[in-house]
């Protein structure tokens, strides 16, 4: 086994870590495991299995990129692992590390070209790769912050598999176009302007891949906005049919307590005259006037007490049967918008399955 090659390919294979790091970045808050476990298992299974890489690497002289499929697919079925998220997030994440990796890869070789002219891929040098493990590094020290802060926000709120999908194709065309352009012999890169050419081609494909990330989140972020915006009226609109209900019991009520003093001389009358029977009269034909309050009060929580009262009106009209015990604290960590959805969509889907049964067997429990 050459010992040489072991050791750079060794070193070549430490960008795993760095990738690593950008797949863990963005998926923070979906972890299966504790912040430490989810730290160290990771490093414990790249350093076993990197070594182990690194030489049937140089034992069988693979090659450049040769020991890559095997190291992805390894990798990839680990980070899947250690996430709960579902499929279409983690290979869009993953496939943006690759991107990334692969830009920092392709700069690694320019510098390889550099130092060593008369070279090849299959020979890349010690020092080339030790500079793409800096590179790599650098790369994340770079993107740690947005991939955390804005990733997380996307990863946590945004469910739509397809976009997530079609972002990972997106991925994967930046990573055919970064395999393509990797120098097989260094010499070609000094003949004519290909090496300007091999440079500028990296530097825009890699711009490109910047500006579709932000263009991404953007766009994601609108929608998120937007899903929301429209959640928040539907809500206020459910809060505002409840306060017209409200405010014309309030007002009926008025009225009835403004003759309230009528009531009382009338019955004042009618016991002075010693008529039972007249006070009895009166007063369940006062009783029956009375209004009605169809707003109940579930819980504290305003919106939540809205959105209950809405499907109560609408199970009332569907002659289905309600026993609810209702216990929600007034202050709770869930948004009253993500709150109320939760209840909306459980109660809706409740009454359109009642709505296929005959109308002596509805009910909601």
């Amino acid at each position: 086994m050459d010992t040489s090659r072991f050791i750079s390919s060794f070193i070549s294979n430490l960008i795993v870590i760095p990738a690593a790091a950008l797949c863990v970045l963005p998926m923070w808050n979906q972890r299966r495991f504790k912040s430490k476990k989810t730290m160290a298992l990771p490093i414990v299974f790249l350093l076993i299995f990197l070594p182990f890489v690194s030489f049937f690497d140089a034992l069988l002289n693979l090659g450049y990129n040769g020991s890559t499929p095997a190291v992805i697919i390894f990798c990839f079925a680990a980070f899947y692992r250690f996430f709960k998220t579902d499929l279409s997030k983690a290979i869009c994440v993953f496939t943006m590390s690759c991107v990334f990796m692969s830009f920092a890869a392709n700069i690694s070789n320019g510098y390889d070209s550099i130092i060593n002219p008369s070279s090849n891929i299959n020979q890349f040098s010690i020092r080339a790769s030790i500079f793409q493990t800096i590179i790599s590094f650098v790369l994340v020290a770079v993107l740690a912050y947005p991939l955390h802060k804005y990733g997380c926000k996307l990863i946590d709120n945004f469910h739509a598999k397809e976009v997530y999908y079609l972002d990972s194709v997106i991925s994967g065309i930046f990573i055919v176009f970064n395999l393509s352009i990797i120098p097989r012999k260094y010499e070609t890169l000094h003949v004519n302007k290909v090496y300007v050419a091999f440079w500028s081609v990296l530097v825009t494909l890699f711009v490109l891949y910047l500006l579709l990330c932000i263009a991404f989140y953007f766009m994601i972020a609108t929608i998120m906005v937007a899903a929301e915006e429209k959640n928040r009226n539907q809500l206020l609109k459910m809060q505002e049919n409840i306060y017209i209900k409200q405010k014309a019991y309030l007002e009926e009520t008025a009225r009835q307590r403004h003759d309230f003093k009528h009531m009382i001389r009338t019955l004042s009358m009618l016991a002075s005259e010693d008529d039972f029977e007249g006070i009895k009269k009166f007063i369940e034909e006062y009783s029956s006037n009375m209004p009605e309050n169809n707003i109940k009060n579930f819980t504290k929580n305003i919106a939540s007490n809205a959105i209950l009262n809405h499907y109560m009106e609408i199970a009332r009209k569907d002659d289905i049967r309600l026993t609810w015990e209702i216990d929600i604290p007034t202050l709770t960590r869930i948004p009253d918008v993500a709150l109320c959805c939760i209840i909306g969509n459980i109660l809706e889907n409740a009454i359109l399955a009642c709505r296929d049964v005959p109308q002596t067997d509805r009910f909601i429990d």
